[in-house]
């Protein structure tokens, strides 16, 4: 069975737990140690974790991994791995290299335990949309309020109006307002007479400000045909004899037999 490593055997072999000078004696941390002590410190640690994994890698070339307490020393490594707490275990000076590629053994065998990706799981259902259905203006009454979802489902959420407060009282006069702004006098400041000439109408208002309107005149027409006399008009001499002429036709009636 593989053993755990506890805290005090850590402490044992740690490095972090010497003396700042470990050749000399001191009251405080491992001291007084020769030289072949403290490169055998360096490495204490770092064996001891190599020890474990070892005994690790047999159990499982034994097929062990049956037994519970197997079982439980592979969760326990593997949850070591993945949250760092192994890493803590091991700060150490590590000159060689020897537990930065232990690391990355360990960090390959805890990849290799995970199992594949799942398939993806069934979308959620969630809320595609809100709306109020039925609306109610008396006091007391029911307003509903539809929640439609993703699948088709909906669910209906009753409302009520609260009571119609009392009428409260007048409020004070506003302000006066601005004064508006109106025409003042409409002039024609610019007159042409000419085809297509421009006419300029000039609006002002009480304000100050003015506005120029600029009107076009249409084209002179063409000339028309010459008049015809006792067809399109008649003078002074003509109407003069039209009325003779009729007079001398009429006979006083007087004169006229019987």
């Amino acid at each position: 069975m593989v053993q755990k490593i506890t805290q005090q055997e850590i402490a044992e072999r740690a490095v972090s737990t010497m003396a700042i000078r470990p050749n000399d004696r001191s009251s405080y941390g491992a001291g007084g140690m020769s030289p072949e002590e403290v490169r055998a410190r360096f490495d204490a640690l770092v064996l001891l974790v190599i020890e474990r994994f070892n005994q690790l890698l047999d159990e499982i070339g034994e097929g062990e991994l049956g037994s519970g307490e197997s079982d439980e020393a592979i969760d326990k490594l593997t949850q070591d791995i993945s949250s760092g707490e192994l890493a803590g275990y091991m700060q150490v000076y590590d000159e060689s290299g020897a537990l930065n590629a232990l690391q990355n053994v360990l960090q390959f065998l805890y990849e290799g335990c995970k199992g594949d990706t799942g398939e993806p799981g069934a979308d959620g259902v969630g809320i595609a949309k809100v709306e109020q259905t039925k609306t109610a203006t008396a006091d007391g009454g029911l307003n509903e309020i539809t929640v439609t979802l993703t699948n088709g489902d909906a669910a209906v959420f009753t409302v009520k109006n609260g009571s119609r407060g009392s009428t409260g009282g007048i409020g004070p006069a506003g302000k006066d307002g601005t004064d508006g702004v109106g025409i003042v006098k409409v002039e024609q400041t610019e007159v042409s007479v000419a085809d297509s000439g421009t006419n300029v109408y000039r609006v002002t208002l009480t304000n100050g400000n003015f506005t120029d309107l600029y009107i076009k005149n249409g084209s002179r027409g063409s000339t028309g045909p010459a008049p015809v006399r006792g067809t399109d008009y008649w003078t002074a001499a003509d109407k003069a004899e039209v009325i003779a002429e009729v007079l001398s036709n009429f006979t006083n009636a007087a004169e006229v037999a019987m």
